[in-house]
């Protein structure tokens, strides 16, 4: 299993409200804000194929779920951000595909999110904004909605465990370690149906230029500022590293400068497991930007990098076009 497997269906985002069997649960392995994100996980056994099963789901901080050790859905920063007092989103997702009779491992790892993710301003900084724990709530049914079957549900007797992800947070950035990959009560706000769409990956950017800087780093230009994320292929030694940094702007030099940032260090690091070729995208963040400078250090080489916009306005309604190509980009 990896953060870069994008198998599986996409969700539906049904406007109902519905009676929980599940309990939202807390890992044991969670050891709080910017500390590495923590998994919970379970097997579910099955007699008989359950083509029309479905899993609804939510967390406490961000969360992405495998069934099998394939990815449900294609959506990105789930749950999404909300009034975390108030009320809580969930979604939905077909799975039937994803199981298959006799023994399924189902395993969602957490991240900080919006919940608990350091907000930063000049002399200011808040940690945990809504709240100190992370927290999973699921199940999964099959059946029509009038007679359907619980076949799984979150509670006590879950375990836990540590992900790769060593750190992330919203204004940080991610660190990802590749090497440990593959190694091992709470009160909810009202759960309600996800209101908007699931946010997307659209089609990725391109560079337009690469470009080294005076220390020998790469510096990328997209050629368009996003609300998104890198992704990119790298081969190389174990325990090798790449850094990315981001930044919307060149300064009058066509220096990279992120200054604008102020203290969010919106940066990607990425450890090497050393095992041919490895593909990475975040897991738990993103960034605004137009440029990424990357720094390797070790023997590694970066194959391949693109620049993912995400959206969770993926259908056009309208089209505009002016006698400025500046505003029509």
């Amino acid at each position: 299993m990896t953060s870069s497997d994008h198998t599986g269906p996409t969700s539906t985002c049904p406007i109902e409200r519905r009676q929980w069997s599940a309990q939202m649960i807390r890992p044991e392995t969670d050891a709080g804000i910017g500390n590495q994100s923590p998994f919970v996980e379970t097997t579910l056994v099955l007699d008989a194929d359950a083509p029309d099963a479905r899993l609804f789901i939510s967390a406490l901080g961000l969360y992405r779920c495998f069934i099998n050790g394939r990815r449900v859905g294609d959506d990105v920063l789930t749950p999404g951000w909300t009034s975390y007092q108030d009320r809580l989103s969930y979604q939905s997702y077909a799975v039937g595909q994803l199981l298959r009779r006799g023994e399924n491992t189902i395993t969602l790892w957490l991240g900080d999110g919006w919940l608990r993710s350091t907000m930063l301003w000049k002399g200011v900084r808040i940690d945990n904004t809504w709240g100190e724990h992370l927290g999973a709530i699921a199940e999964i049914r099959a059946g029509d909605r009038a007679g359907d079957r619980l076949l799984l549900a979150t509670d006590a007797r879950w375990k836990s465990g540590l992900t790769p992800i060593v750190k992330s947070g919203i204004y940080f950035g991610e660190t990802y370690d590749a090497r440990q990959e593959g190694q091992p009560g709470f009160d909810a706000a009202r759960l309600i149906a996800h209101e908007i769409n699931g946010v997307k990956e659209l089609a990725p950017f391109a560079p337009i230029s690469e470009t080294r800087d005076a220390e020998g780093r790469t510096i990328y230009d997209f050629g368009q500022n996003v609300g998104g994320y890198v992704a990119f292929s790298v081969e190389g030694e174990a325990g090798a590293t790449v850094l990315v940094e981001h930044a919307e702007i060149l300064d009058h030099e066509g220096k990279f400068n992120n200054t604008n940032y102020r203290l969010a260090e919106a940066r990607i690091d990425y450890t090497l497991k050393g095992e041919g070729v490895e593909h990475y995208r975040p897991t738990f963040t993103f960034h605004g930007f137009r440029y990424a400078r990357v720094t390797v250090s070790g023997r590694a080489t970066v194959r391949s990098i693109v620049s993912v916009p995400i959206t969770s306005a993926t259908r056009p309604t309208g089209t505009l076009t002016t006698a400025s190509p500046l505003v029509n980009k």
